[in-house]
């Protein structure tokens, strides 16, 4: 049963006061809710002005709310939704799944058992965002029948978180890939051994650090080769948590620095250069990669010589043990990053990004001076003025999530 004290809520600076006959109309209505409808006039555009101390909105000011905007913008986000995953397929899935589990030794069975979860989570997840954008185009007709604009604006308050869950729950569908849950070793390395290049490479190792900080990620260096004047030539960060290597897998490429307003891929020279690779943290036991180690190829050495074969170092810990692990882990990542190339060298089609794209393919540029702008060529998405700072201090998010609307295959 809807009420006031449900809907108006705490954020509207000026409480709602609802009549009683309006409430009673509320309580009313909503037993009656499939009868209720909110119709958008195509080219029309409702707007409301009301105060407001949301975080979402401007503390202390008067706001417009288009309501069609709001509204439509959530529709765009389900629709997404139901465009991105096909949830029949994942119904069959489901009831597979729980006829092989049935079938099945319960002690041999815990990645279906979890895959199933992962499943029906999905299908509840869509149906609860569906259901709470019905009840508040619901309850918006109703408050904008009685004319309650503080109620209105409640509502649309709402529907912005409502969207916010949507997009949230879209980038969960799109991190679903074998290994997205996986932490990720992120290699960073300087164009050339000049001061520009090694500080701009330190300065994206900054960037990805905080951005891992701000997830609540754990990070560490494990390798770090120092430059022949100054800063660190190269440097690979592990990012140990869930979705680190889903959320950072389109990051691999190389970042420009310029000095000068850029409005294309052929802008201005680049001042310095910098190339990212981002591969999967595979623990021995993970089989999903198909990365298996043959101790007999293994050549473990206090040092090696450079030469045509495939070398990690780790040091950093005062166990010999524990130096061994994350140097035999950071070896699977690099196998698993090398097939990968391979397969997209001689695969036609590739619509992911990570195959795509050669190491030495610029992604994104950096203008910091001028008309300072962070873009990304993939993409097209970008950020100015005050954004590029925030993007240096880690704010990538909506970098990573332009890069997954467009690179990750419907499922």
């Amino acid at each position: 049963m809807l009420t006031a004290a449900r809907y108006c809520i705490c954020s509207i600076s000026r409480a709602s006061r609802l009549s009683g006959q309006l409430l009673n109309t509320l309580k009313a209505r909503s037993s009656l809710a499939p009868a209720i409808k909110y119709n958008l006039r195509p080219n029309s555009s409702h707007r409301i002005h009301t105060t407001s101390n949301s975080e979402d909105l401007p503390t202390g000011k008067g706001f417009d709310v288009d309501i069609r905007e709001t509204v439509l913008g959530v529709e765009r986000s389900l629709d997404n939704i139901q465009e991105y995953m096909d949830f029949d397929r994942v119904s069959q899935e489901i009831q597979a799944t729980q006829t092989y589990l049935e079938e099945t030794n319960p002690g041999a069975a815990s990645r279906a058992q979890s895959r199933l979860a992962g499943l029906q989570h999905q299908l509840s997840s869509r149906d609860r965002l569906q259901k709470n954008f019905k009840r508040l185009r619901e309850l918006l007709a109703v408050a904008e029948a009685a004319e309650d604009v503080d109620l209105q604006a409640a509502v649309l308050l709402e529907m912005q978180g409502l969207r916010r869950s949507a997009d949230e729950f879209l980038t969960t569908l799109w991190l679903s890939g074998p290994l997205d849950q996986n932490s990720a070793y992120i290699d960073v390395r300087a164009g050339s051994d000049s001061t520009e290049a090694c500080d701009w490479a330190a300065k994206l190792v900054q960037m990805y650090t905080k951005w891992a900080q701000s997830k609540k990620f754990a990070v560490k260096t494990v390798d770090e080769t120092p430059g022949y004047i100054a800063g660190p030539r190269s440097t690979t960060l592990l990012v140990e948590g869930r979705y680190a290597y889903g959320y950072t897998q389109y990051e691999s490429g190389i970042h420009a620095l310029t000095s000068a307003a850029v409005s294309g891929e052929s802008g201005a020279q680049p001042t310095a250069i910098a190339s990212v690779r981002v591969s999967p943290c595979i623990d021995e036991d993970d089989m999903t990669a198909g990365v298996e180690l043959n101790s007999a190829d293994l050549e473990i050495t206090i040092a090696a010589d450079e030469g045509a074969r495939l070398t990690v170092t780790y040091q950093y810990e005062s166990n010999e043990h524990q130096n061994r692990v994350i140097a035999l882990s950071l070896l699977r990542s690099k196998l698993y990053d090398a097939e990968l190339q391979k397969r997209a060298y001689s695969e036609t089609g590739a619509h992911n990004a990570h195959h795509e794209t050669p190491q030495d393919t610029p992604i994104r540029i950096y203008t910091l001076e001028a008309s300072s702008v962070v873009k990304d060529f993939r993409t097209g998405y970008e950020v100015s003025s005050d954004g590029v700072q925030k993007v240096l201090d880690g704010d990538l998010g909506r970098f990573l999530e332009a890069s997954l609307r467009k690179f990750r295959k419907k499922l």
